[in-house]
């Protein structure tokens, strides 16, 4: 009995020295020679939503034979957009996060970076964009995956996994 409450002891204080280790993490923005933020680093002081208190947006794109997930999280005043699919065909393929829906598809919103398939048609992508709030994401859009012609080969909506 008391090996489990000294095990259940050492599990806690563990998680407490993470959390605060987290915490007191310093921040690693670094600065380009111009003084801006490099664009490349990945804001560690995430606002987690603004008004509608959004921590992360979900689209399962599907497609006849091309399918992944992607998750969109808040990044500073802006979004981060992580893609995982498979299915693709070998090379780069276009995605874009559009207005409107996979049924009433509107205009491009953001391009997002190139999702470079391997051999086996499996490809990520990440992109980092500070073109609006994660709220403003939550409603009325969707992504799109492209052929090398630009077609649509995969589509989900953009929802709220909350709601």
């Amino acid at each position: 009995m008391k090996t489990k409450w000294l095990l259940i002891g050492v599990a806690l204080l563990t998680a407490v020295l993470a959390i605060g280790a987290i915490a007191c993490s310093d921040d690693d923005d670094e600065e380009d020679t111009n003084g801006d933020t490099n664009g490349d680093v990945i804001d560690d002081d995430i606002d987690i939503g603004g008004d509608l208190g959004i921590f992360q947006l979900t689209a399962s794109l599907t497609g006849p034979e091309a399918s992944g997930e992607a998750d969109i999280s808040p990044n500073g005043e802006g979004i981060l957009v992580s893609i995982i699919m498979e299915g693709l065909t070998e090379g780069e393929h276009a995605n874009h996060l559009h207005d409107g829906s996979c049924d009433e598809q509107g205009e491009v919103v953001i391009a997002l970076d190139n999702i470079v398939a391997d051999e086996n048609g499996d490809g990520s992508q990440t992109t980092a964009n500070d073109e609006g709030s994660i709220d403003h994401y939550a409603t009325g859009h969707y992504l799109a995956v492209h052929a090398e012609d630009g077609e649509v080969i995969s589509c989900g909506d953009v929802v709220n996994p909350l709601a």
